[in-house]
């Protein structure tokens, strides 16, 4: 792909736009709640998660109810999305839009990954982009390790309530 612009944007302005020969629209939106964009997009990716942050600490300080509290977080699975869709782009797009809620730090952090990966400009001073986002871009597997270290942990053992009730046949 030859791209010459690469711009972010909220979930309003991107609904008004029509779509663009030779540009490709990233949608990203909280889980459940598909942006209302115009059919015709030539190239349209979707992606569902919520704008908020982590770290390998914030992994291990919630441990087994990771999955749980997580819900919804960025993953490896959406950097990996957008990589593969990004690759997939042919040569004749031109511009990709990047869109979320308030058009600030999810779609930031994704257009910032495009412009440094396809030397396009980027504001220098900007620094509201979403850090998770764009770590997970640079290395989908940021958090493997983090992630690993609480799956391999095991249960502990059940309380001594619940083995009480479970000898005597309580359910």
């Amino acid at each position: 792909m030859t791209l010459v612009n690469t711009r972010f944007l909220s979930e309003r302005e991107a609904e008004k736009l029509d779509p663009m020969a030779n540009c490709a629209m990233i949608s990203i939106t909280n889980p459940g709640a598909p942006a209302n964009l115009k059919n015709g997009w030539p190239f349209l990716l979707r992606v569902e998660f919520a704008d908020c942050t982590y770290t390998e600490s914030t992994i291990k300080f919630l441990g087994r109810i990771w999955p749980v509290s997580s819900y919804g977080f960025p993953e490896k699975s959406h950097a990996l999305a957008i990589i593969d869709f990004l690759n997939a782009l042919p040569a004749s797009c031109e511009q990709v839009l990047v869109h979320c809620g308030a058009g600030v730090s999810r779609s930031a952090a994704v257009a910032r990954y495009i412009a440094l990966h396809h030397g396009l400009p980027f504001p220098d001073d900007y620094d509201r982009y979403n850090i998770t986002v764009y770590e997970l871009l640079e290395n989908p597997r940021r958090f493997d390790q983090a992630l690993a270290s609480f799956v391999a942990e095991p249960a502990p053992p059940p309380s001594l309530w619940l083995r009480i009730k479970h000898g005597i046949g309580l359910r």
